[in-house]
C-alpha cells in the first residue's frame, strides 16, 4: 500500500456519507433539467453532469455548499476548472493521479512546491477550512476532508520501525498529504465522472427499449423515493447499464504501468522497469473477447453473463489491488444521478445530436469533439415513453 493512500474502508465510509451530498446535487441540477424539458430545447449533457460533479466535489472535498447552477462564475469553481485543464495537460500526472501505482502519492505532492495559480487558490481554501475546524472543534460535516483529517494511517501504511516495539504503528495524516488527496480527488473525479454520464445518457438516448426497461427497474423499486446509497444497490439493471457504457466509451482511454520485475508474457520479455501503454478503449472493444464488440449491450453483464467476461478484459478503473481508489465512489455518483435523472425524464435524441458521436482526438480522455446535446421530455412516476 502506498504511504498516504486512504484505504478501502475509509473510501467506503466516505462514499456512504457523501452520498447525502451526491443527492442534494443532483437535485439542484434537476431544476435546470426540467426547465429545459419544458421549454422543449436541448441540453449539453457533458454541462449537465459537469455541475453535478462540481457541486459533489466542492461539498465533500472542500467543505463549501456553492450553487454551481446559479453562481457558475464562483471564484472556485473557475479556479477548479482552470487546475482540470491544467492537469488534464500532462497524462503521467492524471494516470498517477487515478492508480496509484504507478506513483507514490508522495510524489503527486510536488504540485505543491511550484503550484499554478489555480491549485494555490485551492490549496489555500483547503489550509484555512482545516485551520478553522481544528481551532473550532468538529465542523459538524461529514465529509471528505474532515475524514481525512481524522484518518489514521496504520499497518502497512506507516513503516513499523515508526512504532514502538515494531508493532502497529499509527499516526495521523500530514496537512500536505490531507490537501493532495483532496486536490488530487477534484482533479481525477470531475472529468471522468461527467464523461461517463455523458456517454452513458447519449447510449440511452440512442437505445429507447434499453432505457425503457431501466425506467421500469427505477419506478418499480424506489416507488419515488429519493435515489441514495442504499436503495441503488437494488437496481442490478442500471450496474448493467453503467459497465456496458462504460465498456464503449470508458473515461480514460489508456492506461500506463511499468514491469516491477524481470517477465515473460506470450514469449515477449520484457525487463524490470519496462513501460507498458494498455490501450483500453481497444480492449474494450476487442471482438475476441466481446462479441458483436460495438452494440450496447447491458445483458453482457446479467448475472448469467459476467461469469462468462474474462476479468482483465474490462478495465475503465484499471484492475488488480491497485485499481483506481474512487472506483467505488464513483460508480455510487454515477447511478444516483442516473436513477434521479431518468425518475423525472425520457432522454431523447434531436437534430443536434451527433450519431455516430465522434472523439476527440489526441486527448487520452473519452470526448465527445462536438459535446452530446441531447432532448429532456417529463414523464410521470409510472410511465415512460
Amino acid at each position: 500500500m502506498v504511504a498516504g493512500r486512504p484505504s478501502a474502508g475509509l473510501e467506503l465510509i466516505a462514499t456512504a456519507l457523501m452520498s447525502g451530498y451526491m443527492v442534494d446535487s443532483i437535485d439542484n441540477v434537476m431544476k435546470n433539467v426540467l426547465t429545459a424539458a419544458d421549454e422543449g430545447r436541448t441540453m449539453e449533457m457533458k454541462e449537465i453532469y459537469g455541475s453535478y460533479t462540481m457541486k459533489v466535489i466542492s461539498a465533500a472535498a472542500f467543505g463549501l455548499d456553492i450553487d454551481t447552477q446559479k453562481d457558475p462564475n464562483h471564484p472556485f469553481i473557475q479556479n477548479a476548472i482552470q487546475a482540470i485543464a491544467s492537469f488534464l495537460g500532462n497524462p503521467i500526472t492524471v494516470f498517477a493521479s487515478m492508480f496509484p501505482a504507478l506513483t507514490p502519492l508522495a510524489s503527486l505532492i510536488s504540485l505543491f512546491s511550484r503550484p499554478a495559480p489555480s491549485i494555490g487558490y485551492l490549496d489555500s481554501i483547503l489550509t484555512s477550512t482545516m485551520k478553522e475546524r481544528r481551532q473550532t472543534g468538529k465542523s459538524g460535516r461529514k465529509d471528505l476532508l474532515q475524514l481525512l483529517i481524522d484518518a489514521k494511517l496504520e499497518d502497512s501504511q506507516v513503516n513499523r520501525h515508526d512504532a514502538p516495539n515494531e508493532g502497529i504503528a499509527k499516526r495521523d495524516l500530514s496537512d500536505i498529504e490531507i490537501r493532495a488527496q483532496a486536490i488530487i480527488f477534484m482533479l481525477a473525479g470531475y472529468e471522468t465522472t461527467a464523461t461517463t454520464l455523458s456517454f452513458m445518457s447519449y447510449l440511452l438516448a440512442n437505445h429507447p427499449d434499453i432505457q425503457k426497461k431501466l425506467c421500469k427497474e427505477i419506478d418499480d423499486v424506489l416507488e419515488g423515493k429519493t435515489p441514495d446509497y442504499d436503495n441503488i444497490q437494488q437496481l442490478p439493471y442500471l450496474e448493467m447499464c453503467l459497465h456496458e457504457s462504460m465498456r464503449l466509451f470508458p473515461p480514460i482511454l489508456r492506461l500506463s504501468r511499468a514491469a516491477e520485475e524481470d517477465i515473460c508474457i506470450k514469449g515477449y520479455f520484457l525487463p524490470k522497469g519496462t513501460g507498458v501503454s494498455v490501450p483500453v478503449f481497444v480492449l474494450q472493444r476487442d471482438p475476441e473477447y466481446w462479441p458483436n464488440p460495438d452494440k450496447f449491450d447491458p445483458e453482457r453483464f446479467s448475472p448469467q453473463n459476467r461469469d462468462k467476461n474474462h476479468p482483465f478484459a474490462l478495465v475503465p478503473f484499471s484492475a488488480g489491488p491497485r485499481h483506481c481508489v474512487g472506483k467505488r465512489m464513483a460508480l455510487v455518483a454515477a447511478k444516483i444521478a442516473i436513477a434521479t435523472v431518468l425518475q423525472k425524464v425520457n432522454l431523447e435524441i434531436s437534430a443536434e445530436t451527433q450519431i455516430p458521436v465522434q472523439l476527440q482526438k489526441d486527448t487520452f480522455i473519452c470526448t465527445a469533439e462536438h459535446g452530446i446535446h441531447l432532448r429532456v421530455r417529463r414523464r410521470s412516476a409510472k410511465t415512460s415513453f
